[in-house]
């Protein structure tokens, strides 16, 4: 096969391999014609390439490297560098699958067994990462501009939902500068959380059952009538919401 009949992302997909796992099967024919490196000398490029995704799993959960250790983080966390390759060009994105890996890889390892609240506060910690990326704070609505019509709905960006049977934020939050770490009770029981963002800051809001059920509607864009003929809903509910800034109300399209 000619290079020049390879597509682009072929081409890529291949080199990747090739760098991330000594693999240059997907080269085959091209070598001849294109200037590569051999397997050998793509050393300094796979470790290069696993260094900066341990680094972005160290950035994204200082909490679980603490708690965890940082020998110790670091080994769990290489262990997911090599068997995840990155496939974006923006690293930011590296380890969105992170919690999920160390739930099926992490927690069946000896030593671990006590500690089934970790991938939560993992997801935790990716949930609070990406706040970082999140607009400006809205304004908030008032509730007499919302047209008579049937409105759409969504939740504010500045808002985070997040749902465990385990107090992870109160462990997060003990390991933020200036507080002293307290024993919590790692009791199961149902967390239902709204995380405003705002400054690199974080505020936990826990909230009963049917402001959840509200909101956890909402997070898939929806509009006023989808919501009413949900009879599991109270959307009389929905204004104390507005008012707490936490969903947006904008006229039909």
């Amino acid at each position: 096969m000619k290079p020049d009949t390879v597509s682009l992302s072929a081409w890529q997909r291949s080199l990747i391999a090739m760098i991330e796992h000594e693999d240059a099967s997907g080269l085959s024919g091209l070598s001849s014609q294109c200037a590569l490196l051999p397997i050998s000398g793509c050393g300094v490029y796979r470790d290069s390439s696993r260094q900066a995704r341990l680094a972005v799993l160290r950035q994204d959960h200082p909490v679980l490297r603490e708690l965890l250790g940082a020998d110790c983080f670091d080994r769990i966390a290489m262990d997911h560098v090599d068997a995840v390759a990155s496939r974006d060009s923006d690293l930011n994105r590296y380890g969105t699958d992170f919690a999920d890996w160390v739930e099926h890889n992490v927690l069946a390892r000896d030593g671990f067994e006590d500690l089934p609240w970790l991938a939560d506060l993992t997801r935790l910690e990716r949930t609070l990462y990406d706040s970082s990326f999140i607009t400006a704070h809205p304004e908030p609505t008032n509730p007499a501009a919302v047209p008579a019509s049937d409105p759409a709905l969504h939740l504010a960006t500045h808002i985070s939902l997040f749902r465990s049977p385990w107090p992870v934020h109160r462990v997060w939050w003990a390991h933020q500068p200036g507080q002293q770490v307290k024993a919590i009770s790692m009791d199961r029981d149902d967390h239902r959380l709204v995380i405003e963002h705002a400054a690199n800051e974080h505020v936990f809001h826990e909230v009963d059952e049917e402001a959840w059920c509200l909101l956890d509607a909402v997070r898939t864009d929806t509009t006023l009538r989808e919501l009413v003929i949900d009879r599991s809903l109270n959307v009389q509910r929905l204004s104390e919401l507005v008012m707490k800034r936490w969903l947006i109300v904008e006229p039909p399209a």
